[in-house]
């Protein structure tokens, strides 16, 4: 969510890792932004706008589960 300089296509692999493992917890906490503390997904929700592809991808993993693992070649 940091690297503001990775987007697009860049990502994808990092995205295919990370929602191909089961069991995410999305009220993990993430941070605290003036001074209320946010977890994961509603991070996440904030920032959607930054990172649409995160927030779709996440959605879609709520709503379905975790993606096939990714096979590298």
């Amino acid at each position: 969510m940091s690297n503001v300089y990775l987007s697009g296509p860049e990502v994808t692999p990092f995205y295919d890792v990370i929602f191909s493992h089961p069991g995410i917890d999305w009220d993990a906490y993430v941070r605290k932004i003036d001074g209320e503390r946010y977890g994961l997904q509603r991070f996440i929700d904030l920032k959607q706008k930054n990172r649409p592809e995160l927030h779709r991808r996440m959605h879609q993993y709520l709503e379905h589960g975790p993606s096939p693992r990714p096979t590298f070649d």
